[in-house]
């Protein structure tokens, strides 16, 4: 910034890999999409999109599969897709509003390398709607959060035999745990 404001006279070219440091600056942002020595480069500009531009410039070069999904970096969420799906960059949005708009967002970008698709909880949806986002590449499962997988039998084996727990699961006796610990709730 020091710099800048000394040598207003100039411009500056900056190539970076941090992109911290490249969200500071106010500028236009290119992205080196492609480089073959010695002298063929590929470069882009970043326009603007519904996507904040900290969040573009993290995955628009990847050649994974994007995943956009709700909840933060530290969720619940975040980690549950990673072991589902591992081809795929993870990506939290915050929100099932701004999963669905940035999964359109990045699909209308022209330049991307890879795909993305959006993953959101059913919440109260109906079928109607849910069917709908399929075509933006937007997709639910069949309960209304996440976290209520655990309650799916067949999820929850699968589950344990992934993380290799040696345990024997009392469906009935679990079910009965979750019902009791629910019922000043309901």
């Amino acid at each position: 910034d020091r710099l800048e404001k000394e040598r207003s006279d100039c411009k500056f070219v900056y190539l970076t890999h941090d992109l911290d440091f490249a969200v500071t600056r106010n500028a236009q942002k290119c992205w080196i999409r492609r480089f073959v020595h010695p002298k063929y480069w590929d470069i882009m500009p970043i326009e603007g999109s519904d996507i904040p531009e900290e969040l573009l410039m993290r995955i628009l070069g990847s050649r994974k599969k994007i995943l956009f999904c709700e909840g933060t970096k530290d969720s619940f969420d975040v980690k549950f897709f990673e072991i589902l799906f591992p081809d795929y960059t993870i990506t939290p949005a915050g929100s099932c509003e701004e999963v669905i708009s940035y999964t359109r967002a990045f699909n209308g970008y022209s330049n991307r390398l890879a795909n993305a698709y959006g993953i959101i909880d059913r919440d109260v949806r109906p079928q109607s709607q849910l069917d709908a986002f399929k075509a933006d590449s937007i997709f639910s499962y069949d309960v209304a959060e996440i976290e209520n997988l655990f309650m799916v039998e067949d999820f929850l084996k699968a589950f344990v035999q992934y993380c290799h727990f040696e345990l024997q699961l009392d469906m009935t006796a679990l079910k009965q745990k979750v019902i009791e610990a629910f019922r000043p709730q309901i």
